[in-house]
């Protein structure tokens, strides 16, 4: 071991490395830095985060609640500089019943979570697991649920940023962090909990998500027009990967599905956050 840090919480979904950086956010919305050499910490900002952030350049993207103590919860993205974690500009402010601890405490999502954690010995997600600060933050809590959670992470593509954010895919400009296109899926949130479709990913320009009524949908990158649509009719919650032409998926029935596109220039995306790094970023 060359170091190591104890952060207090679970991280969310993976560490992301930029460079001599390492970049983390945790359940309860920490964003840390961390020097990959020797573990020096650079920053540790109470910033809320919902999401791993996306790193590009001197940029740096994530999502995180912007709801006031008492209001209904809310969700916006957030840009700022690397060296300025503490600057962010928000933009996108969003109601985010998927986020909200209450409403996702009676979904069906929670209660397959539950479900999931007593098969594996679970009454209950143990205190170490820092099931209180995830509920609180991104109204997930369970073992199962917080392991599968991937928020509304950005990807960067082209000089534009991509999210799906609860119930809709919004593609949006970097510069004025306005909206180029969006695209509705369909479904109830409040009833099923979590998002209704993965985080975004990029092949030779195409936005590719899966949805959990059960399709994996291929959009233009630049226009969001909708091109193909693959209905496996099974529910999907976790981003899939594209490879040689090939798309493949897991479900949330069990099962592990191969899509031949028939079209070898889809590839590029072997992981979560699409490398090693999971950085989420193509040029």
């Amino acid at each position: 071991m060359l170091w190591s840090w104890w952060l207090g919480d679970p991280l969310t979904s993976a560490p992301v490395v930029a460079g001599p950086e390492v970049y983390i956010t945790t359940f309860s919305g920490t964003l840390y830095t961390f020097n990959t050499k020797d573990g020096t910490i650079g920053s540790a900002i109470k910033a809320r985060a919902t999401s791993a952030p996306t790193i590009t350049g001197d940029k740096v993207y994530y999502t995180k609640r912007t709801d006031k103590d008492q209001g209904s919860v809310k969700e916006s993205m957030a840009a700022g500089k690397r060296k300025q974690l503490q600057r962010v500009a928000t933009s996108h402010e969003k109601r985010a019943n998927y986020l909200d601890e209450k409403i996702q405490k009676e979904s069906q999502l929670d209660k397959r979570s539950k479900n999931l954690d007593a098969g594996n010995g679970f009454s209950a997600a143990p205190q170490a697991s820092g099931y209180q600060k995830a509920y609180k933050n991104v109204g997930q809590g369970s073992v199962s649920s917080m392991q599968s959670f991937q928020g509304s992470r950005i990807l960067h593509y082209q000089k534009k940023n991509y999210t799906t954010i609860g119930d809709e895919l919004i593609c949006t400009d970097i510069k004025s962090g306005k909206a180029i296109w969006k695209s509705k899926f369909k479904g109830d949130m409040k009833r099923s909990g979590g998002f209704l479709a993965t985080p975004p990913l990029a092949v030779d320009g195409h936005i590719i998500v899966a949805t959990l009524d059960g399709g994996i949908e291929q959009y233009k990158a630049d226009t969001g027009q909708l091109e193909k649509r693959y209905a496996l009719k099974a529910p999907i919650r976790f981003q899939p990967i594209v490879m040689n032409g090939r798309i493949f998926t897991g479900t949330q029935d069990g099962r592990v599905i191969c899509i031949d596109t028939r079209n070898p220039k889809l590839t590029g995306w072997p992981s979560w956050g699409r490398d090693a790094a999971h950085t989420g970023l193509v040029q």
